[in-house]
């Protein structure tokens, strides 16, 4: 039987390097086929752990761990790639001109986006630091789809259990929830979970915005740059926007 899939070789911009074991960040990865869209259209799973599912039967090149647990900007890159592979570079955009106010379809080329590869001295420095309030020392987990889920879960989990109780606890757990995900280690050892959950709770407001502000750098030490830059087909003026994940993604429209 004909094989009409389409194979391309990237590279990580991780490189592979970031993890416990590092491995050849150099990947071949195929095009989705029907199969595949029919594993992504099932909603019975969380949408990342589908996806990422679909990115590991899709690649060529086995990784040694699962694309779940792959860094977000891994995997946010090898999802770009997919689609790219499958249905080419062209995306579709409805956008305002800044210049001339004028809203219109665009095609942007995904291709075009810039990749910024880990500088990986920098990123461990990410992951491991001091507090600035009560210095203790923090070392964080590599943010994964998985984790995100993690996160989630247990957001949903508590509130269904306020609810059920019949609490009027009226406070978001969520920041809570983040860190003790998150965090891998304190002052070099593993904390029990009621011991990091005491710990975040008490942590200072200035310590838990530190952790994040650190969070928010590791997301985007390196990866995919989401800027695109555009030309009105109206005025010609040129102007930037972000790449939004639209229905054109994994569904785009033909002319």
């Amino acid at each position: 039987m004909a094989d009409y899939t389409i194979a391309e070789e990237y590279e990580l911009p991780s490189k592979g390097q970031i993890y416990a074991i590092p491995f050849d960040g150099k990947v071949k990865l195929r095009s989705m086929t029907v199969q595949e869209e029919m594993k992504r259209q099932n909603q019975g799973k969380s949408l990342n752990k589908t996806l990422c599912e679909i990115i590991d039967d899709c690649l060529l090149t086995k990784l040694p761990i699962s694309c779940y647990d792959l860094a977000v900007p891994d995997y946010e890159y090898l999802l770009h790639k997919l689609r790219v592979v499958t249905y080419g570079v062209d995306y579709k955009m409805i956008v305002g001109c800044p210049h001339c106010g004028t809203q219109q379809t665009i095609k942007a080329n995904l291709d075009e986006l810039a990749v910024k590869t880990v500088n990986l001295e920098e990123y461990k420095a990410l992951l491991s630091f001091t507090l600035p309030v009560c210095k203790r020392e923090i070392k964080l987990r590599i943010p994964s789809c998985r984790l995100q889920d993690t996160i989630q879960d247990k957001v949903e989990e508590f509130n269904e259990q306020i609810i059920n109780s019949g609490s009027d606890f009226k406070g978001d757990m969520s920041p809570v929830f983040t860190l003790e995900t998150m965090i891998e280690s304190v002052d070099g050892a593993k904390m029990s979970y009621i011991e990091l959950q005491q710990l975040v709770k008490r942590m200072s407001a200035a310590d838990y915005n530190y952790i994040i502000q650190k969070m928010e750098k590791v997301n985007t030490a390196f990866g995919l740059d989401k800027k695109i830059d555009l030309k009105c087909n109206k005025c010609g003026g040129k102007f930037s926007t972000f790449f939004r994940f639209t229905t054109e993604f994994f569904r785009p429209s033909i002319d």
